[in-house]
C-alpha cells in the first residue's frame, strides 16, 4: 500500500513540476495569424511587436483576442485594438475625452531575473516566464437580433436596432432597450456623458454621447469584470463584430461607454461600402471607446454583447493528472 502511495504521489508531483517548469528561453507564437511570417522575434518592446515584426499580423483586428501564456499556467488577455497603435493615431480636427499617442502599454521584455525567459506586462496584467502567444478567433454570437433576423450574416443594414442582449456562460440573458417598456427588458441608464470631435470613414464631426460605462453596464448584468480572462464581443444590427478584452475595458473606465443614440439626430449609419446612409439611422445603442483616436471598435446598431471565458492553455490541462493524482492518494491515506 505504501509503495502504491509513494508511486502515485511522484508521478503526480512529477507532473505539477513539469508542468511549472521554468525557465522558457524562446515562447511561441500560434493561432490566427497572416500566413508567411515568421512570429516570436520580439525581445523587447510592445507586444505589439511580437506580431509586425516580421511584417506579419494577426487574422483580424476586430475579431481576435490574444492569449499570453505562463510557464505556470497563468493567462493575460488583450484585444488587438487594445494594443494596436494605428488604433490611437491622432486625427486632425478629432478630440477624445481620454485619448493617447501610443495606445496601451503592453509590453514584452526579458524577465528581471535575467534567467532567459520574458514577462508580457501592461494593463493590469503581467505574466512573467511567457511560454506562448496564442491568437483566438472569437466566435460569432448566434441570436436573434430585434429585428427579427438570425445574426450572424445577415448584414441587415436597413433597419435600425431597438434593443440589444447580454449574455454569456453563468450569466444568463438581460435586454436592454432605450425606455425598458419591453416586456423583459431594462432601460439603459443615462449616467455618463462624453464629447467628442473624431473622424469616421473620412468624415469629422462632433457630438454629444450620452449613455453608461461599459464595465457598469455588464457588471449590472452580473458579469465578474474582476476576472479579467474574458472577452466581450459586441455585434451590430449590420453583422459587423468587435472583440474587447476584459482588461480593455476595466482600465478604461468610464471612458468606454454604450451610448444611447435614440434621439440622436446626428447619429450617421455608414452602409457596408463606407458611405453615409441616407435613409437609416445608427439605431439604439453603440459602443464608444473614448480612449482612442480612432473609431476602430465602435460598433453602432448594437444588438448583442456577448462575454466569453478565455480559453484554459495547454499548460494548465497538463496540471489535472497531477491534482487528480494527489487526490486519489489523500483517499488511499483516509482509507
Amino acid at each position: 500500500m505504501k509503495k502504491r502511495f509513494g508511486l502515485t504521489l511522484a508521478i503526480a508531483l512529477s507532473v505539477l513540476i513539469f508542468a511549472s517548469a521554468g525557465p522558457v528561453l524562446a515562447y511561441t507564437v500560434t493561432g490566427d495569424l497572416k500566413a508567411g511570417y515568421t512570429y516570436g522575434s520580439t525581445t523587447s518592446g510592445s507586444l505589439w511587436s511580437v506580431f509586425t515584426s516580421g511584417g506579419g499580423g494577426v487574422g483580424s483586428t476586430n475579431y481576435d483576442y490574444i492569449v499570453v501564456t505562463g510557464a505556470n499556467g497563468s493567462m493575460a488577455t488583450y484585444s488587438p485594438g487594445e494594443i494596436s497603435p494605428s488604433y490611437y493615431t491622432p486625427v486632425t480636427g478629432s478630440s477624445y475625452p481620454g485619448s493617447t499617442s501610443g495606445g496601451a502599454t503592453v509590453t514584452i521584455a526579458p524577465d528581471a531575473n535575467n534567467d532567459g525567459g520574458y514577462t508580457v506586462t501592461g494593463d493590469g496584467q503581467t505574466i512573467t516566464n511567457v511560454s506562448n502567444i496564442n491568437v483566438v478567433r472569437a466566435p460569432q454570437p448566434p441570436y436573434t437580433g430585434s429585428v427579427g433576423t438570425t445574426y450572424p450574416g445577415s448584414k441587415n443594414n436597413e433597419i435600425p436596432s431597438t434593443l440589444f442582449t447580454i449574455f454569456g456562460p453563468n450569466i444568463g440573458t438581460t435586454t436592454w432597450t432605450p425606455d425598458g417598456a419591453a416586456a423583459g427588458s431594462t432601460q439603459l441608464p443615462q449616467t455618463d456623458t462624453q464629447t467628442i470631435s473624431g473622424s469616421s470613414h473620412g468624415t469629422l464631426y462632433s457630438n454629444v454621447y450620452t449613455g453608461v460605462s461599459l464595465v457598469s453596464l455588464l457588471q449590472s448584468a452580473g458579469v465578474n469584470t474582476n476576472n479579467l480572462n474574458q472577452a466581450v464581443i459586441a455585434v451590430g444590427n449590420d453583422g459587423f463584430q468587435i472583440t474587447m478584452s476584459m482588461s480593455q475595458i476595466v482600465s478604461a473606465g468610464d471612458l468606454d461607454m454604450v451610448a444611447d443614440e435614440t434621439n440622436d439626430p446626428t447619429s450617421l449609419y455608414y452602409n457596408l461600402d463606407g458611405t453615409v446612409s441616407t435613409t437609416d439611422a445608427g439605431g439604439f445603442a453603440r459602443t464608444i471607446l473614448g480612449n482612442q483616436n480612432q473609431n476602430g471598435q465602435w460598433d453602432q446598431m448594437l444588438e448583442g454583447l456577448e462575454v466569453v471565458p478565455t480559453p484554459v492553455p495547454p499548460g494548465i490541462l497538463l496540471l489535472v493528472p497531477g491534482l487528480a493524482g494527489i487526490w486519489a492518494a489523500r483517499k488511499r491515506i483516509v482509507q
